[in-house]
Order: C-alpha cells, then structure tokens, then sequence
C-alpha cells in the first residue's frame, strides 16, 4: 500500500497503517475510520472486521490482480 499511502494524504485523506492483521483491527476499533484497505492478509482480517460489533460496518475494499469472483469476506 505504498503508493497509496503516499496518495491519499496529497487529497486530503489521512492514513493509518498496521503491520498485520491482529494490529489492523486494534487500530480500526479505536480510531474507528472511514475505510479499510487490508493487505496480502486481508480475508482473515477482514473477518475479525465484521465480527466485531465496533468494526463491523466499516467499508473494506480489496485491491487485488486475482480474477477469481466467488473469494470475498
């Protein structure tokens, strides 16, 4: 998420970032944001998101080259 980390601000956006998943959703039920980028262990934390009363609507969106459909938290 480098390249977007270095974007976002530019528009206005502020960024938080975790080095894992565990800390991703440590960070999110404190800071509570608008929207959730995961990394490369996006699935697992994706559903520890949802899972969790104080997270669970937050937006998550994916960026991903996979093509396959069916694989979604």
């Amino acid at each position: 998420m480098t390249l977007l980390e270095a974007m976002l601000p530019k528009h206005g956006f502020q960024t938080l970032s975790a080095r894992g998943g565990r800390e991703a959703v440590s960070i999110a039920t404190r800071s509570h944001p608008d929207l959730i980028l995961p990394d490369q262990d996006g699935f697992e934390t994706c559903t520890q998101l949802k899972a969790h009363p104080l997270t669970s609507e937050i937006p998550v969106i994916f960026l991903s080259a996979t093509t396959d459909t069916n694989t979604k938290c």
